[in-house]
């Protein structure tokens, strides 16, 4: 998303407050979208996911 603009600073300083402590790829949001796709989410209805390494759980 941020299309290589991030300095290692500003990389360091963001994953701070991501408990998974590392940003987040393009394969992280695909998993999702397997699992949503497999049989594993057979029973999963009007969920809300949020691919985020825990960024927004403070």
């Amino acid at each position: 998303i941020t299309g290589g603009k991030l300095t290692p600073e500003m990389k360091d300083e963001i994953r701070k407050g991501i408990p998974l402590n590392r940003l987040g790829d393009a394969i992280d949001v695909a998993r999702i979208y397997l699992f949503l796709a497999s049989d594993l989410s057979a029973y999963v209805t009007g969920a809300v996911i949020d691919v985020n390494g825990g960024m927004l759980i403070h």
